[in-house]
């Protein structure tokens, strides 16, 4: 039997045109996509995004359910869970869409430190990365 691989989804809820799906589809494993509501982060989330989030989680998981597909839905702390998960479901490999904020960054780091060339990580909520955009001059954007 081939181990699953997870799938985890971030700020990225949707199936179509997501290149952490189509790479873990490709990796021909089963897959187990999963959500960790990380409520250790430091960037808290206000009333209208915890409903947005309900209403995005609940099309996902109904979209999941219909290619047979369950959504696992965790929360915690998002380094401690997703390696929970490894362990628990003897997966492969994590395809997860990589976050540009601090505290998200960080957290990759840590699992790649633990997982190494098993953490595949993919741009799938941004069209470039901020380190890709550079001015006239060839340096960062700053704040003023």
């Amino acid at each position: 039997m081939t181990a699953p691989v997870l799938l985890w989804f971030r700020d990225d809820l949707r199936l179509a045109d997501q290149p952490a799906v189509a790479a873990a589809v490709a990796s021909r494993a089963p897959v187990v996509p999963v959500y960790v509501f990380d409520d250790t982060h430091p960037r808290a989330m206000g009333s209208a995004a915890r409903w947005w989030l309900h209403g995005s989680l609940s099309s996902l998981s109904a979209d999941l359910g219909r290619i047979g597909a369950p959504l696992v839905l965790r929360r915690g702390n998002a380094h401690d869970e997703i390696l929970r998960l490894v362990e628990e479901t003897g997966a492969s490999a994590v395809f997860a869409g990589g976050m540009p904020d601090p505290y998200s960054r960080e957290i990759d780091r840590g699992l790649a430190s633990v997982l190494g060339e098993r953490l595949h990580r993919y741009r799938t909520s941004m069209l470039f990365s901020p380190a890709e955009i550079r001015t006239g001059s060839g340096g960062p954007y700053t704040v003023y």
